[in-house]
């Protein structure tokens, strides 16, 4: 396998390509694409078809902060990867039923949003998503 950056040159109001060129030989397919991006985040793709322009953006992890809560229902998270764009949060019961949840705070890599559900069931999942 054969990886180069696409170099073009700067003009007036111009940038630089982030395109990535992957030369596969004969190949149809890239079992695994492994991507390790600057934030720590490890990326993986299966099954990559050859021939094709994949455009592929750093996804956003959760980690629980572990501090006190400073009011029911408030939830604070520390995000890795893409986090410098506006974001949502949603949140599930049962994995398949999502609800947009209310932000309060989004300061750097640290979100904190309320959950009014939160202590209802034995399980909660959350996940950040771009709208």
């Amino acid at each position: 396998m054969h990886i180069m950056k696409k170099a073009t040159l700067g003009t007036w109001l111009g940038f630089n390509s982030l395109d990535v060129v992957i030369g596969l030989g004969d190949a149809r397919e890239i079992t695994l694409l492994r991507l390790e991006w600057p934030s720590g985040v490890i990326q993986e793709i299966s099954n990559v078809p050859a021939n094709q322009t994949l455009e592929v953006v750093e996804p956003i992890q959760l980690a629980a902060v572990q501090k006190p809560r400073t009011e029911a229902g408030t939830i604070e998270v520390r995000l890795t990867g893409a986090t410098a764009r506006p974001l949502g949060v949603v949140a599930s019961s049962d994995l398949v039923h999502w609800l947009a949840l209310e932000l309060d705070a989004q300061q750097g890599n640290d979100l904190s949003f309320r959950d009014p559900e939160s202590p209802a069931g034995p399980h909660r999942f959350y996940r950040v998503r771009v709208p």
